[in-house]
């Protein structure tokens, strides 16, 4: 059996970077709003390579006032209010990434996706999927630093590092 070890968010809603390490019985608290459906919805939009005839967001999480409901490009660029406009950064590179571990074997497997998304452009681009049995990915692994400046690595790098 595997069991969901972390998860791994870079550009992901309000998150630049963030690391959940998950136990075998795992609990997410918090007020209305704090991000817990949103947490469910990174691992599903992994598990499913970010297909949208897959996906199914938590409508009861939306907040009554927005006028927009959640969407994979809105969670990559960080929307926060009524509108698109209302968001943390212009264009993404959003990588989530989901560690398992072999309960048994004890070999870890990361799997993941890479999506594109920017103000300027209305539809987000799925830039690769990815599985990668017996290595535990970093989240180092998926980042670099530019001036001074902690970022996504382009996908083409992240890609290279993998093969």
């Amino acid at each position: 059996m595997k069991r969901l070890e972390s998860v791994k968010l870079v550009q992901f809603l309000l998150y630049e970077q963030q690391e959940f390490r998950l136990e075998e019985i795992t609990g997410l608290f918090g007020r209305n709003g704090s991000g817990k459906s949103s947490a469910l919805d990174a691992v599903q939009i992994a598990m499913m390579g970010a297909n949208k005839n897959q996906m199914h967001f938590n409508a009861q999480a939306d907040n009554k006032s927005h006028q927009q409901s959640r969407t994979l490009r809105s969670y990559c660029l960080g929307q926060y209010g009524d509108t698109i406009e209302q968001c943390a950064r212009q264009q993404a590179t959003t990588y989530i990434t989901l560690v398992w571990r072999d309960t048994e074997t004890n070999e870890p497997v990361s799997m993941g996706v890479c999506i594109e998304a920017s103000l300027s452009n209305e539809a987000e681009k799925v830039l690769g999927r990815y599985v990668i049995r017996g290595i535990e990915l970093s989240m180092s692994e998926h980042l670099q630093t530019v001036d001074g400046a902690t970022m996504p690595l382009p996908w083409s790098s992240f890609r290279h590092r993998l093969l």
